[in-house]
């Protein structure tokens, strides 16, 4: 199978991914609910990165793309946000 087939293939089923699992959560709940909810958020940030980690990975093997599309930088500065975020969430006792 070729590289860019591979790709698109492994694009397809993060996108897919979220589409079926990545469902968001209501914003208003009771303080019961944000407790129980705490490890899920977590949990979604750490998945939600690991997927971009594996996306950049994938994307930044082909050089020929890395050359043509400098805008694959964003999924690294995505990864550094969402790394904010969870550190964020921790030292407020969020998560």
């Amino acid at each position: 199978m070729p590289r860019s087939q591979a790709t698109q293939q492994q694009i397809d089923r993060v996108v897919s991914h979220h589409k079926t699992n990545g469902r968001l959560k209501p914003c208003l709940a009771t303080d019961e609910q944000h407790a129980s909810q705490a490890g899920s958020i977590e949990t979604e940030l750490a998945a939600l990165r690991n997927d971009l980690a594996e996306l950049g990975a994938s994307l930044i093997g082909d050089p020929i793309l890395v050359a043509t599309h400098p805008e694959i930088q964003t999924i690294d500065i995505a990864l550094q946000r969402i790394d904010r975020v969870i550190k964020s969430l921790c030292s407020a006792g969020k998560i």
